[in-house]
């Protein structure tokens, strides 16, 4: 089970299965809030390069590869 919150201006990811506790950047907080509701990948990745692209330079290829981390740490 995942519990994300921000405090302090941090964006603090938990995992408490884990126990690993993990902040993150605005992007990554995002993206594990969507894949959490079900949302495709493809749908994430466009959401994502629209919100962020222009203004912090986030890429598809960015995106894709932070799914991808965040997939492997699920395992």
């Amino acid at each position: 089970m995942i519990h994300q919150y921000k405090l302090g201006g941090y964006n603090i990811v938990m995992d408490t299965c884990s126990g690993s506790i993990h902040s993150v950047d605005d992007v990554a907080y995002d993206i594990i809030a969507m894949l959490g509701d079900g949302r495709k990948e493809d749908d994430i990745c466009r959401e994502i390069t629209a919100r962020y692209g222009l203004s912090h330079g986030v890429t598809h290829e960015e995106v894709n590869d932070c799914m991808s981390d965040v997939g492997e740490l699920k395992e």
